[in-house]
């Protein structure tokens, strides 16, 4: 059985505006294994949709220092590290061309910006090192 650390006066001072039963539920998720804990917490994300209570929710799992973190929570925060890591790239490739004094026209810049795809990234910053015009990023 696992405890929540926060203590009942923090504890009710995050859980106002939850609901009674919001707050039993988060706190009943202490009093069962990990693995179910981590399903039930990902269950009830899921199944309160883009609602109120599910931002309580959030703010319950978040602040109540609950170690149950979603599969949707931690899918999201993967997916902004690789976006992150792209527009890093991105802003990279654009730099090296920028030093080298390499004029880049609106539509490559956009291409070069809303490219995802970390090995197309690698290979078109590799390039940058080395090309004449922007466009021959690309080929």
């Amino acid at each position: 059985m696992r405890h929540c650390t926060a203590s009942s006066s923090t504890t009710a001072s995050y859980s106002r505006g939850a609901s009674p039963a919001s707050s039993a539920s988060a706190a009943a998720l202490d009093t069962i294994d990990t693995e179910t804990a981590d399903f039930l917490a990902e269950f009830t994300e899921a199944g309160l949709g883009n609602t109120p209570g599910q931002q309580i929710w959030k703010v319950l799992m978040a602040t109540m220092t609950y170690p149950y973190v979603s599969e949707l929570r931690s899918k999201g925060r993967e997916e902004g590290r690789e976006e992150g890591r792209a527009q890093g790239q991105a802003q990279s490739i654009l730099q090296v061309l920028d030093r080298r004094g390499i004029a880049v026209d609106d539509g490559s810049r956009e291409r070069i910006e809303a490219c995802t795809d970390a090995g197309t990234l690698s290979t078109w910053l590799d390039r940058a090192l080395t090309v004449t015009k922007s466009a021959d990023l690309f080929g």
